[in-house]
């Protein structure tokens, strides 16, 4: 998790967010564990979102893009995350931005 997160910021990110799932497995916790750390380390607020149950992975990503700091880069869990991120901004109207063009 480190190195993902290192790697966006390395490529510019100021902020780098996290969009995981509800699911209460091990993988999950221990991801959500490590990003609250690596950004704790490198003086980041923490900027974890995750969907209810019963929720589209979308609208979390729209809550996460939409707050007032929000992310520069955002890393998806999975690709069920991943996906969402990418496609929560053409929902809300604007171009998503993928390894630097536009999708």
């Amino acid at each position: 998790m480190a190195a993902i997160l290192g790697r966006l910021r390395e490529a510019g990110a100021a902020r780098v967010g996290l969009l995981s799932g509800p699911e209460p497995d091990a993988y999950t916790q221990d991801r959500e564990r490590l990003c609250r750390q690596w950004c704790a380390e490198t003086g980041q607020a923490a900027l974890v979102e995750t969907p209810a149950t019963s929720e589209d992975p979308v609208d979390a990503a729209l809550r996460l893009l939409s707050a007032p700091a929000r992310p520069d880069a955002v890393h998806g869990l999975n690709e069920t995350y991943g996906q969402a991120g990418v496609h929560a901004p053409a929902r809300d109207g604007a171009a998503s931005l993928v390894n630097g063009r536009e999708v």
